[in-house]
């Protein structure tokens, strides 16, 4: 091949390389309900590219937990932390994909003169939120 066959084939690559699209990427809103260390791992995989990698913009966004439940059912994000598990007990078409903690973080805290849980019965008790798990 002659120099200019080569610049020419070269300019041609260059030009064709630039005029491609980029792969597309797709943005991915997730609401958490805190910034705790049980989303530790997504902050993680964001900030080495792996959501990258995969061709996803994840935007982590942070939303009271009846507030992101409410923003999973109507679709403003796409994912959501799964704090507020009520609303699926309640028939919400949600399905749970991935689980960070073995049990809840929560405590039950009680007045000295409660020994169980099973005084508790009939009682009212308070938690994070209405209608919350916790």
């Amino acid at each position: 091949m002659n120099p200019k066959s080569i610049a020419w084939s070269f300019s041609l690559a260059v030009f064709l390389s630039a005029t491609l699209p980029a792969a597309a990427q797709e943005k991915v809103h997730v609401a958490i309900s805190n910034f705790s260390a049980s989303y530790i791992s997504m902050y993680i995989a964001n900030k080495r590219g792996y959501y990258a990698e995969e061709g996803m913009v994840v935007e982590i966004i942070l939303m009271a937990g009846l507030t992101s439940t409410r923003a999973l059912i109507g679709n403003s994000v796409e994912l959501g932390s799964a704090s507020n598990p009520t609303a699926a007990v309640q028939g919400a078409k949600l399905k749970i994909l991935m689980v960070f903690n073995d049990k809840p973080p929560g405590m039950l805290i009680a007045q000295p003169g409660i020994k169980s849980v099973a005084e508790l019965r009939g009682k009212r008790i308070g938690g994070s939120t209405v209608g919350s798990l916790e």
